[in-house]
Order: structure tokens, then C-alpha cells, then sequence
């Protein structure tokens, strides 16, 4: 590190990467494919999110630029590896982004709720970004404090960690009850399609959701009223949007677990993690 008696340059004239924060040159290709993949999604999101007004996917968007400022942050600091705010930097936004992403997450939920069925919500769909984004600040905070400490002071790096592992240890805990939440709220909607197909002596289909049993105006048989769906303009494949989101979720998760075993096990220094 900078100010220590460790050489900071090889014979050749190298930087010497066994005495940096990395202790071994991480691989640079991985880093600058990872820009153009997440600078792919930004703008993809973005162009997305303009045409179909959806301004709950903003901080989806934002999190993606998190991630390209993040790791070009990572080019940088590879290429200077004794520059402590670089390293910081690159560790504040990759750290910081999927809380962005799982906000909009978290509205696509209720508004999946309210489209298909509110009724049959755990919860009112209008709580479920409320609640889980105020649980994200409080992670979101902690997390960007831990980062922030390093930027101040690099000798508070097991510090650090520790405080980004409690942050970490919060989102994990949310996100854990946000897919029990989404879980079982299917559950109860995939019930409410075959007892509403039960109704009428067909099985459902393999996608079925409330809107695939609506009642017609030529049907004879009446729907239970619990099951019956307000709203017939429910597109039929919102399964599939269902399958996506929670697709989303459980990659947040897992690298949240990830994230906690590579600060909690050092293994941030290493490049094979």
C-alpha cells in the first residue's frame, strides 16, 4: 500500500500487485465485458422505461449505471492498484446498485397484485414497495457508509466489512420475506384459478391465472364470488412476468449471499472469487 516500506513496483517497472489491496492482478477482459453488459441493460431499460412510461423502472436503470460506473471504477483501479479511492469507488457502486434494481422489483409486485387480484394480497399492493424500500434505505445506508469508511480511511478495511456484511445482513432478511410474500401470493391466485375452473368442469391451463376464468357473458355456471376477478383486461401470460420477476429476486438474493461469504471470508481479496 501507498506509505508502506512494501515495494510498490517490480524490477521491470511493473506495479507490484502482490503488495496492493487485490494481492494478485484481477483479470481487466472480465471487468470491461461486464461495462458493455450492463451498458447494454442501462440502455435497454432506459429505452423501455421512456416508451411505456414506467417510471418505477428508474431505479432499475439507475442500478444498471450503478454497475457500469461501478466496474469501469474496477478497469481503473486495476490499471492503478495502489489508488485507494479508486478501489473505494468501484466498491461503493457495485455494493450499492441491486438495491436500486430491487426497488422497481419490489413496485412490479403490487402492481402484479393489483391487476391480477388484490384481494388476494398478503398485503395491500400499495404497502409492498412501501415496506420493502424502507427496509432497502436502511441497507442501502449502511452499506454505503462501509464503502465510504474505506474511501476515508483504508486502514478501517476489516471495519468495512463488517459493516457492509450487517447491511447486506438487512437486505437479505427483506428480500428473503419479499419472495415469501410474492410465493404466496401465486399460491393463492393458482388455487383461485382451479377452484374457478372447478366452477365450470374444466382443469385450468398450465399458465392459468384468475383472468383465464373470467366468466363470459354466454356462461351458465356462476363463479364463486371469492375467486371471481375484477378486472377481465388481465393479460393471460402475466405468469411469465411473474417467472421473471421472481427470476430477478432470487439473483439478488443469491448475491447478497455471495457478497456476505466474500467480505465475512476475505475472499474480496482474491480474484478467484
Amino acid at each position: 500500500m501507498p506509505g508502506s516500506k512494501q515495494p510498490v513496483y517490480n524490477p521491470d517497472g511493473s506495479y507490484n500487485y502482490a503488495y496492493s489491496i487485490y494481492g494478485s492482478k484481477p483479470n481487466t477482459a472480465l471487468a470491461e465485458a461486464t461495462i458493455v453488459i450492463f451498458l447494454v441493460v442501462t440502455v435497454a431499460h432506459l429505452v423501455q422505461a421512456v416508451r411505456y412510461r414506467t417510471s418505477y423502472m428508474i431505479p432499475a436503470v439507475l442500478g444498471a449505471l450503478f454497475e457500469v460506473i461501478g466496474y469501469a471504477a474496477r478497469v481503473l483501479s486495476i490499471n492503478n492498484p495502489f489508488n485507494t479511492n479508486l478501489y473505494a469507488v468501484q466498491q461503493l457502486f457495485i455494493v450499492v446498485a441491486p438495491v436500486l434494481v430491487s426497488a422497481s422489483q419490489y413496485v412490479i409486485l403490487g402492481e402484479i397484485m393489483q391487476s391480477v387480484d388484490p384481494r388476494l394480497a398478503p398485503v395491500r399492493p400499495n404497502l409492498v414497495a412501501k415496506i420493502f424500500v424502507s427496509s432497502d434505505v436502511v441497507s442501502f445506508v449502511v452499506q454505503a457508509a462501509g464503502a465510504a469508511l474505506l474511501i476515508v480511511d483504508t486502514s478501517y478495511a476489516t471495519t468495512t466489512s463488517h459493516i457492509i456484511v450487517a447491511g447486506l445482513a438487512v437486505q437479505i432478511a427483506s428480500f428473503a420475506a419479499f419472495l415469501g410474500l410474492a410465493a404466496l401470493y401465486y399460491i393463492r391466485v393458482r388455487r383461485a384459478a382451479i377452484a374457478a375452473a372447478d366452477a365450470d368442469g374444466e382443469p385450468p391451463s398450465a399458465s392459468a391465472g384468475l383472468a383465464d376464468y373470467y366468466p363470459s357473458s354466454s356462461s351458465s355456471k356462476p363463479r364463486p364470488p371469492q375467486y371471481a376477478t375484477e378486472n377481465p383486461a388481465v393479460h393471460p401470460r402475466w405468469p411469465l412476468l411473474f417467472a421473471v420477476l421472481a427470476t430477478g429476486a432470487a439473483a439478488v438474493l443469491l448475491r447478497c449471499l455471495y457478497r456476505i461469504v466474500s467480505f465475512g471470508a476475505s475472499l474480496s481479496l482474491s480474484e478467484y472469487y
